[in-house]
């Protein structure tokens, strides 16, 4: 399959973009304007679903999937022209086949009768003469820049079925229309506020933490001394120690040999035990003869000492159960064969307090002193300066103003700081004669300098602010709508003639 896919990599190109568009493919009776009718067992007036008295027959689902093939074959035909070859088409063919979702072509069906449903609650109707118009609109009905009957009716082989469609898509345009007639108008003070959510704001931001300053040289007793003393002493010893716990604990752990009888060995363990046992040789011995462990069979099989972890968990269970020294193990079988392990000791967890540890920890508590008290030293001394440091400042610390990606208000997410929602107020301020906010922000262990290189204002946003405004209160008015009449099940489908459909779907790809 992988070599199928790398000679044939533009037509999977193909497939995607097919996939992405929607384009499917029907085996339903030939395509047609009016979806064919003839040999499909799936053509007559049978209800699939219901939408609020509105329903949705098999005719129409298939209609839909033919009418649906018709424009893949288009851009399949299209993309190869330079490519005819069987073995492509017929591969393009299946896995378009496989992209074939009866269940998501009928749900457009269901949004469509349930917003024609609502146009009709809401007294909302396309007449006769509506329908009419709308039809002499298409240009594909027209000749001459006229409207010509005569075209229309050799181009649509079903009048009755395309025109009902084109009446509930008027009733919900004119629905959609009624939206924008009461929500397309936009006060100053919108505009005004969707433009200052969009204006684009450039940052140079720089990040500094104790890894950019120099570490202090070992201190002498005098600053040892001096150092203990010190009010909040005790309190830097004790963060020293918490952060590096793991220094001065030790987890419980068992010192062992093994002999290893890989699978497949000719080599029987079970007379190898009996061996060791009868004292015919002893286990160091019989691990340099027999073991298949090359790490340590020359050793005498000796593992060393081990904590919780380190072992696969057969070996590790049987291992830290032993309790006296020479006792020996039954047949341990783990993915690497067959083992005998042998108790050496055992080492119990045990935990280094801070005054066992408190000589050792001072100097390096100290050093890590020096280190964050300059980086506080350089914040405090830089959040003073107008503009922020200098580029001569900063490369002493192997640091450099940085350009970020344009940010804007509306998002709560800047790259170099993070989720911004605490800093809002501190970015937003600042401006052209103030482009500098004084503040060191902190990410983690380090912190973020940020200044100001340029503004970018909106354009007019009177159109867009109208277009978002009807759209979200359309969205909000049917999804409300929508799982009303969801939960009080006025929307049903037949999942037994949707699933038959599928299935035929499903063949075609075998």
């Amino acid at each position: 399959m992988l070599e199928l896919i790398r000679r044939h990599k533009g037509i999977f190109s193909i497939i995607f973009v097919l996939a992405c568009a929607g384009l499917i493919v029907s085996m339903f009776g030939s395509p047609g304007g009016g979806g064919g009718g003839g040999t499909s067992p799936f053509m007559g007036s049978e209800v699939i679903a219901s939408v609020e008295g509105q329903d949705v027959q098999t005719r129409e689902l298939v209609q839909r999937l033919n009418q649906e093939m018709q424009r893949m074959e288009g851009f399949m035909q299209t993309q190869l022209e330079n490519a005819k070859s069987p073995e492509q088409e017929r591969m393009m063919r299946q896995i378009m086949m496989q992209q074939v979702s009866a269940r998501n072509i009928l749900q457009r069906l269901i949004y469509q009768n349930f917003a024609y449903s609502t146009a009709l609650d809401l007294g909302i109707y396309a007449s006769p003469e509506s329908i009419r118009n709308e039809i002499k609109k298409y240009p594909q009905f027209q000749k001459d820049g006229r409207f010509d009957p005569l075209l229309y009716k050799q181009m649509v082989s079903r009048p009755a079925l395309f025109e009902a469609d084109l009446k509930k898509q008027v009733a919900i345009d004119t629905l959609r229309k009624a939206f924008e007639f009461g929500l397309r108008p936009v006060s100053k003070g919108e505009v005004s506020d969707q433009a200052w959510l969009n204006r684009s704001f450039t940052f140079e931001t720089f990040e500094i933490s104790a890894d950019n300053i120099k570490a202090a040289k070992n201190p002498t007793a005098q600053q040892l001394e001096a150092f203990e003393k010190e009010a909040d002493s005790p309190a830097r010893l004790q963060a020293y120690y918490n952060k590096n716990i793991s220094k001065y604990r030790q987890d419980e752990q068992v010192r062992a040999n093994h002999i290893l009888v890989k699978t497949g060995s000719k080599k029987n363990l079970s007379d190898i035990i009996k061996e060791i046992k009868d004292g015919t040789i002893s286990f160091e011995d019989a691990a340099k003869k027999y073991s298949e462990d090359a790490s340590n069979a020359g050793k005498g099989g000796d593992l060393g000492f081990f904590k919780k972890g380190m072992m696969v968990p057969e070996f590790e269970k049987v291992a830290f159960s032993l309790k006296n020294k020479g006792d020996l193990s039954g047949i341990v079988k783990t993915q690497f064969g067959e083992h005998v392990i042998q108790f050496v000791e055992k080492k119990a967890a045990s935990e280094r307090t801070l005054e066992d540890v408190k000589a050792e920890i001072l100097p390096e508590a100290w050093k890590e002193t020096q280190t964050t008290d300059k980086l506080q030293e350089l914040l405090s001394s830089w959040t003073e300066l107008a503009k922020g440091p200098s580029a001569k400042a900063l490369k002493k610390y192997d640091l450099k103003w940085t350009a970020a990606q344009p940010w804007k208000p509306s998002s709560t997410f800047f790259p170099p700081v993070g989720d911004v929602e605490t800093h809002l107020p501190d970015l937003l301020s600042m401006s052209k004669e103030k482009s500098f906010i004084g503040k060191a922000i902190q990410k983690g262990n380090a912190y973020v300098f940020v200044r100001l290189s340029k503004v970018e204002e909106a354009p007019d946003e009177s159109v867009t602010v109208a277009d978002t405004k009807v759209s979200q209160a359309y969205e909000f008015y049917f999804k409300q709508r929508y799982d009303q009449a969801e939960k009080a099940k006025r929307i049903n489908i037949k999942e037994d003639k949707l699933a038959q459909i599928q299935s035929a779907i499903q063949q075609q790809t075998r």
